[in-house]
Formats: C-alpha cells, sequence, structure tokens
C-alpha cells in the first residue's frame, strides 16, 4: 500500500492562481462572481455595526441563559 500525503500547499504563485480561476470559473460563473452584491454587503454591515454597539451577557447557568433567551 503507497502512502499519500493529502495536505495541500497553499505557496502557489498568483499568476497560476489566476489562470486556475479563469479556467474553473469562466464555464460557470457570472463575470464578477468574486464581487459582494449589494445584499451581501448591507448584511456584512450590518453584522459589524451590530458586533460593534451590543455586547452580549454571559451565563454560568441554564436558568440564567433561558432568561436571557426569553427577552
Amino acid at each position: 500500500m503507497i502512502k499519500v500525503d493529502t495536505r495541500v500547499d497553499n505557496r502557489i504563485s498568483a499568476g497560476i492562481k489566476q489562470k486556475a480561476s479563469k479556467a474553473l470559473a469562466d464555464p460557470a460563473l457570472p463575470k464578477y462572481w468574486d464581487i459582494p452584491n449589494v445584499k451581501t454587503m448591507n448584511s456584512i454591515e450590518e453584522a459589524i455595526d451590530d458586533l460593534k454597539t451590543n455586547k452580549l451577557e454571559g451565563t454560568m447557568s441554564y436558568p440564567e441563559l433561558e432568561k436571557l433567551l426569553d427577552e
């Protein structure tokens, strides 16, 4: 039995990445597939704003957790 190393090396040159991306993406994906649309960006910005303003309370017991979830 031959043992094969299955790790993937992430040190691939930018040129090769670009060629691979173009070859694999051209037939199946829209032209600007890697650019987030407005809806996605709005969701990301909403999550960031939420994380900045609302700090979630912590709890150490199940009854406290139930109380927080019911609020």
